[in-house]
């Protein structure tokens, strides 16, 4: 497979840099391949596409969740029909890559690429982007939006967890308007999440019943918390066992539409892309990406029972 690497040296608070240049020897044992390095916010987007267009048939995202977003945006407005999606972690979060089963050092992850591995992925249509993981709307993107004006030096994990904090001091639950399938749901809610991987915000499991090839959008609301009630949760929300609170629901739906009287932000793979109403649209088998063993959906009775046992 021809083969085009999208390296965003900036990630990981420009630690990628250095991985790149411990890793490249390694990878080009691996497979030939032809490389260039992101200049500024996009770029990977349009390199993407250009690779795309040319026919390269692999392009790997080496980078973050917002590499992989920008690749495989690029590529879905390239020829998607014959460009595979490569993804080699390197950045804070790699929270899409924990999903696909893809290890969290490049050079594991590299090896994937001897032989690649194909499966097909959805994606999540948000206007004229593509959601790769997941995103919501309300808590979520208000933290998103602070910690993206926060300096990159600091920890993925964090900076997310402080952007909890800080925004929790001024956020309350807001009123939304959510249409599943036509189905409507008015809940006071803290925040909404979407998703087609299980993970956002540098390891937390928003979605953990989360599918990548199911056809459906994941949908978690967190309802009407207090702020002390939101602390309390932010550990369960690594393992996903937040779900398992009274005022938390799961759903899944093939279109999702959110409103509310609040301009609330949407950000999707920690990415803000402008501000509510929002549809969300699950677009079956858009991508092929190399993979490992997909991460399975948590079995919440095997959870519930095990918190039980814990309590």
């Amino acid at each position: 497979m021809k083969t085009f690497v999208i390296v965003n040296a900036t990630a990981s608070a420009g630690r990628a840099r250095r991985m790149w240049i411990q890793l490249k020897d390694q990878l080009a044992a691996i497979r030939s391949f032809d490389s260039a390095y992101t200049q500024r916010a996009g770029h990977a987007m349009e390199l993407a596409r250009d690779a795309s267009v040319a026919g390269y048939e692999l392009v790997v995202a080496f980078g973050g969740d917002g590499t992989v977003h920008e690749t495989a945006n690029g590529i879905m407005r390239g020829d998607a029909s014959r460009t595979v999606l490569g993804i080699i972690p390197a950045g804070s979060g790699n929270d899409i890559a924990r999903t696909l089963g893809i290890p969290a050092t490049p050079s594991q992850a590299s090896e994937l690429l001897r032989e690649p591995r194909t499966r097909p992925m959805d994606l999540i249509r948000v206007g004229d982007r593509y959601c790769v993981g997941a995103g919501g709307v309300g808590f979520d993107g208000e933290v998103a939006a602070l910690a993206n004006r926060w300096p990159k030096y600091l920890p993925g994990p964090l900076t997310y967890v402080l952007g909890i904090v800080v925004t929790l001091a001024t956020f309350n639950p807001v009123d939304l308007e959510l249409e599943l399938d036509g189905v409507m749901h008015r809940p006071r809610a803290f925040t909404a999440a979407v998703g087609n991987t299980q993970y956002y915000g540098s390891g937390m499991r928003i979605c953990p019943l989360a599918e990548t090839d199911d056809g459906l959008v994941d949908v978690v609301i967190v309802g009407a918390l207090s702020k002390i009630e939101v602390l309390r949760m932010v550990p369960s929300l690594f393992k996903g066992l937040h779900v398992l609170h009274p005022k938390v629901t799961s759903h899944k739906a093939r279109e999702v539409v959110v409103r509310s009287k609040v301009p609330l932000s949407i950000q999707i793979d920690g990415e803000l892309v402008g501000k509510i109403p929002a549809t969300f649209t699950n677009v079956p088998g858009a991508l092929r990406v190399v993979a490992g063993t997909p991460l399975a959906p948590m079995d919440l009775k095997v959870a519930g029972d095990a918190v039980h046992r814990s309590g």
